[in-house]
C-alpha cells in the first residue's frame, strides 16, 4: 500500500465523517440528502446504500459503504454498518456513528503480487452535533479518540502477525460549509495528543522484531478548500483544474520517536526527538505549495548495525516547494528552499575524519533559497503527456537566488543574486539554453585557511589545490584576511563576466 494511497483513503474517511455533520440543518433526511450529494465528489459509485429507515426523529441508513479506486488500480473501501441522524428539537441533529468500523485496501505490491490489508476505524467517545442551513451550515465535534488500527494483512508470501495503531486523542473541532456554485469547506481540529505504534516479530526467528512507536503533543489541523460543481476527486487531474482551492496544513508541539530493531541477531536502537514544526499545503489556480519546518531536531542511534553511537542535531529544518502542475498561457510562481540551520555532531562522528581536531566544529548551516517564474507547456497530471514528453515539460523565465549561505569547518559561502531567461533566443554557449541574463554575487570567508586544514590532514594534495587557489585569485576580489568577494554576470550579449572581467 502506498503512502499516497493512504493518505487518500484516510482523508476520504475524514471526508465521510465531516460530510456526514456538516451538512446538518433542521430534519434528518435533509441532512442525509446533503451528504449524498457531498460525497458525490468522490464519484457516482462510490457510494451504496443498504437501506433508509426513519423511527420518529431518527433516520438510520443501513450498511453504507465507500469504494475509492485509484490510478494504479488500488481499491479502498470503508463499510459502516449504520449511521444515525437524530433531531434534537433545538435546530440541530446529532449523527452517531458505530465504535468500530471496517477499512479495507486491496491491491498489487510492486513485484506484482495482490494483497488486502484489513484495518478498522476507531471512534471512542465522539459526540457529533451539526447546525445550520443547507447554505450555511457549521458543526461541532468532540471526542476522546479516533483511531486506525491494523487488524490484518493477506498476501501471496509469508507475512508475519503484527501491530499497528494511529491515533488522535482529546481531540475537538468545528467547520463550516457553505454552498453557492459547488461547495466550500474551512475546518479546524486539535487533538491533545497523536500517537502511533508498530509491533512486528520476526516471523522466522523467536525474539527477533522490528517496533517503532511515537508520541506527539498538541496537533492543530486546518483546512480550507473550494470544490466547483462537477469536481470528481478520483481524477487527480480535477484537483488542479481553475476553480478549486485547497489551503491547509498542520503545526506540531513536542515529538518523541523511538526503533527498536532485533534482526538476524543485530540489535539497533533509535531515537529522534523535536520541539514541534509545522506543515502547510496549497493548491490554487493549477499550482502546488509545500512548506514546513521543524524545530530542535535531535536524533541518537546506536546497536551492532551502526559502528558507534550517532548524536546529532539540528536548530532548524526547513523546506519548501512552489510549482504549476498545469500547462497555462502565462508564467507562474516556483520556488525551492532547503535550510538545515546549526547542524551539530557528537565528538566522536568528527573523529571519523578529523582525529586531530584540526578543523573548527562549528555548527554547520546550509540554506538555499530559490524563487522564480516558470510556464508549464505540459499538465504534469497527464500519464500520457508526461510518457510522450520529448523535451522540457515547461520554459524558465526568471529565477533568483534569495540566498545561499554554507557555513562549516570555519568557512563560509554566501550568495544573492537573479537571472532572467530568453526562451526565443537560444544560447549555443550554454548547450543551446535560453539566453540568461543577470548576475549572482558571491562572498567567501575562510576557503584559504579550509585548504590549508585540508592539507594538514592529509586529505587534499597541496599540488592539487593550485588550481582552484588561481581560480579564485583570478575571479575574486579580497575584502579582508581570507575573504573575498565574486559577481558573475551574465550580459545581454551572452558574455560572462567575473568582477566586470570578460571570461567568456
Amino acid at each position: 500500500m502506498t503512502s499516497r494511497s493512504f493518505a487518500r483513503a484516510s482523508t476520504a474517511v475524514l471526508a465521510l465523517l465531516a460530510a456526514e455533520t456538516a451538512y446538518a440543518d433542521v430534519t434528518a433526511s435533509q441532512v442525509w440528502d446533503r451528504v449524498q450529494q457531498a460525497l458525490d465528489i468522490y464519484g457516482e459509485d462510490a457510494i451504496t446504500i443498504g437501506s433508509e429507515e426513519t423511527s420518529g426523529d431518527t433516520l438510520t441508513v443501513s450498511d453504507l459503504a465507500m469504494r475509492i479506486e485509484d490510478e494504479t488500480g488500488m481499491v479502498t473501501t470503508i463499510e459502516i454498518d449504520s449511521v444515525t441522524f437524530t433531531e434534537q428539537g433545538d435546530g440541530t441533529v446529532e449523527v452517531v456513528y458505530p465504535a468500530s468500523m471496517p477499512f479495507t485496501v486491496t491491491g498489487e505490491s510492486n513485484d506484482g503480487e495482490p494483497f488486502t490489508v484489513g484495518l478498522a476505524i476507531v471512534l471512542d467517545g465522539m459526540d457529533v452535533v451539526a447546525s445550520g442551513s443547507p447554505e450555511d451550515l457549521v458543526f461541532d465535534y468532540t471526542g476522546d479518540r479516533y483511531a486506525i488500527e491494523l487488524v490484518s494483512i493477506e498476501g501471496s508470501g509469508e507475512i508475519p502477525d503484527m501491530d499497528a495503531m494511529i491515533e488522535l486523542t482529546g481531540i475537538e473541532g468545528s467547520s463550516n460549509v457553505t454552498e453557492e456554485s459547488g461547495q466550500s469547506v474551512a475546518y479546524d481540529l486539535s487533538a491533545d495528543a497523536m500517537a502511533f505504534n508498530f509491533d512486528m516479530p520476526s516471523p522466522e526467528v523467536e525474539g527477533e522484531f522490528i517496533r517503532a512507536n511515537g508520541t506527539i503533543d498538541g496537533v492543530a489541523i486546518t483546512s480550507n478548500s473550494v470544490l466547483p460543481d462537477g469536481v470528481d476527486l478520483s481524477d487527480p487531474a480535477q484537483i488542479y483544474q481553475e476553480g478549486v482551492s485547497a489551503t491547509g496544513g498542520y503545526t506540531t508541539g513536542q515529538a518523541n520517536y523511538v526503533v527498536d530493531v532485533l534482526v538476524d541477531g543485530q540489535a539497533f536502537n533509535g531515537t529522534m526527538s523535536s520541539d514541534g514544526g509545522q506543515t502547510d499545503v496549497n493548491i490554487v489556480d493549477g499550482a502546488f505549495a509545500y512548506s514546513g519546518n521543524v524545530s530542535n531536531l535531535q536524533v541518537n542511534a546506536a546497536g551492532d548495525a551502526v559502528p558507534f553511537p550517532i548524536e546529532v542535531g539540528m536548530e532548524q529544518y526547513a523546506f519548501g516547494m512552489t510549482a504549476p502542475v498545469i500547462a497555462t498561457e502565462d508564467a507562474r510562481d516556483i520556488g525551492l528552499l532547503l535550510n538545515f540551520e546549526n547542524l551539530t555532531m557528537s565528538d566522536m562522528i568528527w573523529q571519523i575524519f578529523d582525529p586531530g581536531e584540526v578543523l573548527p566544529r562549528d555548527p554547520i548551516t546550509v540554506l538555499m533559497d530559490l524563487t522564480g517564474q516558470a510556464r508549464m507547456t505540459t499538465d504534469l497530471v497527464d500519464p500520457e503527456a508526461m510518457e510522450n514528453l520529448a523535451g522540457p515539460p515547461g520554459e524558465l523565465e526568471a529565477l533568483t537566488l534569495n540566498g545561499l549561505r554554507i557555513s562549516a569547518a570555519g568557512a563560509e559561502v554566501t550568495g544573492e543574486g537573479a537571472f532572467t531567461f530568453d526562451n526565443e533566443n537560444p544560447a549555443p554557449q550554454f548547450g543551446g539554453m535560453p539566453q540568461p541574463t543577470g548576475e549572482v554575487t558571491f562572498d567567501l570567508s575562510g576557503i584559504n585557511t579550509l585548504m590549508d586544514n585540508l592539507v594538514q590532514m592529509g586529505i587534499v594534495p597541496e599540488e592539487q589545490l593550485m588550481g582552484p587557489r588561481m581560480m579564485m585569485g583570478m575571479f575574486t576580489t579580497p575584502t579582508g584576511e581570507d575573504s573575498m568577494t565574486s559577481t558573475i554576470e551574465i550580459n545581454e550579449e551572452g558574455h560572462v563576466l567575473a568582477n566586470g572581467q570578460r571570461i567568456q
